[in-house]
């Protein structure tokens, strides 16, 4: 967690830049990234990773396959055609590996629960339906403390996220539309997943606005 990573300048490969939507001076730790949404910092870490353990936790976490619900229309996620090191940078800041809604979820239940994956379902269970362990239990908490970070320390989320008497954690989400098969600048889906009570979470919830726009109020 105390790892430094430069976010001062963009990434250049190639005809590809990553920018941050708001340019950071210096260096964030591993918090700083996270709470700040910095696109450079995450795609630093996901090059520290590495495409072969990037792709071996996607496949832990069931994003490579079409989820096992009730119902019929559910879909297989979408990774990229080529996977190189630009695609492993731009994956680890949410672009360039498709899921659904319901991967998200499922993912994230894992991951604060104490790394066991979880199988979707839509019947009311008594029991937790979980599986195969993914992350250890001290990963969890160290990523709960972060989910948590993100409702405290930011300038902008913090405070419509921060409500009396819900101990929340969560993490925005900002993605360009694929129009006619091309992204979209002026086209977003913003997006915040949250857990509460974090501390010992019992739900996940996901909201998603399609293309929002400012209002006067």
């Amino acid at each position: 967690l105390d790892m430094l990573f430069d976010v001062s300048q963009p990434i250049k490969l190639g005809k590809y830049t990553i920018n941050d939507f708001k340019p950071y001076k210096g260096k964030l730790d591993i918090k700083g990234i996270i709470v700040k949404s910095s696109n450079i910092g995450a795609a630093k870490i996901a090059k520290k990773i590495g495409k072969k353990n990037q792709i071996e936790y996607f496949k832990k976490f069931g994003f490579f396959n079409e989820i096992d619900l009730e119902l019929e229309e559910t879909q297989k996620p979408l990774p990229p055609n080529h996977w190189k090191t630009i695609e492993t940078m731009t994956i680890g800041y949410g672009h360039g590996f498709a899921i659904t809604p319901l991967h998200l979820c499922q993912a994230y239940a894992a991951i604060v629960n104490g790394g066991f994956k979880v199988k979707p379902t839509l019947l009311k269970r008594n029991y937790q339906n979980v599986s195969d362990r993914i992350i250890n239990s001290s990963t969890s908490d160290q990523i709960k403390n972060l989910l948590r970070s993100v409702i405290l320390e930011t300038k902008y989320t913090g405070p419509n996220a921060r409500i009396e008497g819900y101990d929340l954690g969560g993490k925005t989400g900002t993605a360009e539309q694929l129009i006619n098969g091309h992204y979209s600048s002026d086209s977003n889906l913003a997006s915040f997943i949250s857990v509460f009570p974090i501390s010992e979470p019992k739900y996940v919830v996901l909201a998603m606005v399609m293309d929002p726009k400012k209002i006067k109020e």
